[in-house]
């Protein structure tokens, strides 16, 4: 299969780590992939790609009616496009291509839930979105869904039809060779915004119960919302360290952190728990709607506060970081959760998404 990969979105370096696993299984199974980024500067690009395009110039609608442009003429000469979703570009794509007398097959990589996301940004922001959603996305040949809530929330609210859309567990990237020790250096991956409630784990740090170590908080990724936190952190006297997300985080987190907290209060895929699994931490967050209840067993594999309960969440964490009994327990759990995406494991899966007469 000859596939287009158009990224709309970067999520400080998030979708890249995503591509870079599925786009390496794919290129192993024989695949060519062309990497389609729609916008600039981005740290790293997504291995498994055999040819990078550039994004469009300038910005604005310049920008948007060459990408156009440039789409509706190239089009044709692959067999597949995939979009990731971003509640923009995938609804440019599939206008230009089921406008097409002829064309490649129009397949979706969606993140996340969309009826909890658009309900989080307000229902008088999003209804031209939620319009475009219930009209397009039905008319996608495929949808690979990164979480089983992901697949369920398409289907049910937006009119999807469940044979066109597959429960694709993320490809885990491989384990880091080491495993981390009990201790307090506490890990936040992914696109750092105020979404993703990091002041809010801050504040909790700040707050554990009991005698502990001094805590220090790695934020892996980039995100409008990394000043604020550097500001709340300074406040607070809680050591913040920022580094990038790139395809060899697994052994960064290894290295640097002995455990994961994902503090965000609206989740898609739940990408940073695996990730935090392959490094070999053990895992914490927050509840949220819907993949870290799902990937962790609603708790057996990790540990879950709920939505509002900072005190819960301060119990989790100091546990964790003096009992090095239950950290060692954690550890295994996340090993378990590792298992369920490592590569070959789920390698199958992504090899049935495209005809084998292809």
């Amino acid at each position: 299969m000859n596939i287009l990969w158009i990224s709309g979105s970067w999520d400080g370096g998030e979708r890249g780590l995503i591509a870079h696993t599925i786009a390496g299984l794919w290129q192993d199974l024989g695949h060519r992939l062309t990497y389609w980024p729609l916008s600039a500067p981005r740290d790293f690009v997504p291995g498994g790609m055999a040819e990078v395009l550039d994004p469009p110039a300038g910005r604005g609608l310049a920008a948007r009616l060459q990408f156009l442009g440039q789409l509706r003429r190239g089009a044709r000469t692959f067999d597949a496009v995939l979009v990731e979703q971003d509640l923009a570009t995938e609804f440019q794509v599939a206008e230009v291509l089921l406008g097409l007398r002829s064309r490649p097959l129009l397949c979706l990589l969606a993140h996340y839930p969309l009826g909890y996301y658009l309900a989080g940004r307000g229902e008088h922001n999003i209804a031209r979105e939620r319009k475009l959603a219930g009209r397009l996305l039905p008319r996608f040949d495929r949808v690979l869904a990164l979480a089983p809530s992901v697949a369920a929330d398409l289907s049910e609210h937006f009119g999807v039809p469940r044979e066109r859309v597959r429960r694709m567990p993320w490809p885990a990237p491989p384990q880091a060779s080491r495993r981390p020790d009990p201790g307090a250096a506490v890990a936040v991956v992914g696109h750092i915004t105020p979404m993703k409630g990091v002041e809010g784990l801050l504040r909790i740090l700040a707050d554990l119960p009991g005698p502990h170590p001094a805590p220090r908080v790695h934020l892996f990724g980039g995100g409008n919302g990394i000043p604020s936190a550097r500001n709340t952190a300074r406040d607070l006297g809680i050591p913040v360290d920022v580094h990038p997300l790139a395809p060899g985080v697994a052994e960064d987190l290894a290295a640097r952190a002995n455990l994961f907290y994902g503090p965000q209060w609206l989740d898609g895929t739940g990408f940073d728990y695996v990730t935090a699994a392959a490094a070999g931490l053990p895992l914490a967050g927050l509840a949220a709607p819907t993949a870290p209840a799902e990937i962790l067993l609603h708790g057996t594999m990790g540990r879950l506060a709920g939505l509002g309960e900072p005190a819960e969440s301060g119990r989790h964490l100091a546990e964790l970081i003096a009992d090095p009994r239950v950290h060692r327990g954690f550890q295994r759990a996340a090993s378990l959760l590792y298992g369920r995406h490592a590569p070959g494991r789920v390698k199958d899966l992504w090899a049935a998404v495209w005809p084998p007469e292809a």
